[in-house]
């Protein structure tokens, strides 16, 4: 490791010492030179954290979602015997229209002559029944789009009033969704939008971008072995950016949960 004044030396093994707890020396390497160079490492820390618990998050729901098919829906039951279902409706209004003309008939028998209809009479009567089924499923249909906008108005509601709470669920909700696996390479954008974070907090401090520092950083807190070049990191950040035109905004929510984190009171011994 570089050798540091030793006033700089004790004030980074104060810090490492109260932070890590234990031996890491490579890590600890890049954080002494960090250290070094005036770079706040509790927000190094806290994305190098984040990135490892939300890296865990999204593999524990990846394994406990079972990976059944989606469930057939009753429209996609009905669809490949939509010509029989027809004439099974159609039967169903015959009995129905037939059972409604008798049973008037036995209630009032001074109607039974006017009630004697013919079959295209009859057929009419038919189709009325049949139009107000199609109507009756059409409101049906209608009524549960107006709950599936409700329940969609009810949850972006929830989602703004949870981000508010919590800045970081706003991308993680964009960059760490937890999908499923295909196969391949999976696109990593929750690890390149830490990478990119840490490219810029360098920056910030020190006037460069610190590429070999952060893809270092990502890949010892992944625990990933050996060593990748500097120009993969800058690749896979400038890609990033180009892709995710709001990526500033997001590293502003990230340094509002830093913020928060930092507010609240850590617990007593």
């Amino acid at each position: 490791m570089s050798n540091l004044p030793p006033q700089v030396e004790k004030e980074f093994q104060e810090w490492w010492n109260e932070h890590i707890f234990d031996r890491d020396p490579p890590r600890e390497k890049v954080y002494k030179r960090l250290f070094a160079q005036g770079v706040s490492l509790d927000y190094v820390h806290f994305l190098c954290d984040a990135l490892r618990f939300w890296d865990w998050w999204a593999k524990m729901i990846r394994e406990r979602a079972a990976p059944s098919q989606k469930p057939p829906t009753l429209l996609d039951a009905i669809k490949p015997h939509q010509r029989e279902l027809g004439s099974l409706v159609r039967l169903l209004c015959n009995v129905t229209v037939f059972m409604v003309l008798e049973e008037i008939k036995r209630i009032l028998p001074e109607f039974s002559a006017s009630l004697n209809l013919s079959h295209e009479e009859r057929q009419k009567l038919v189709d009325k029944s049949l139009a107000v089924y199609v109507a009756l499923g059409v409101r049906l249909s209608e009524k549960r789009l107006e709950i599936s906008r409700a329940e969609s108005e009810e949850m972006q509601a929830r989602k703004k009033n949870l981000i508010a709470e919590f800045p970081l669920f706003a991308v993680l909700d964009k960059y760490n969704q937890p999908m499923p696996r295909k196969r391949g390479n999976q696109p990593d954008r929750w690890g390149t939008f830490i990478l990119l974070a840490l490219s810029e907090h360098i920056r910030e401090k020190t006037g460069h971008p610190g590429y070999s520092e952060a893809i270092g950083l990502l890949r010892l807190s992944r625990k990933l072995l050996g060593k990748v070049s500097r120009q993969l990191a800058e690749t896979r950040i400038r890609e990033f950016k180009r892709s995710n035109p709001s990526w500033q905004a997001d590293l502003g929510s990230l340094k509002m949960q830093f913020s928060l984190s930092q507010n609240t009171p850590k617990p007593s011994n």
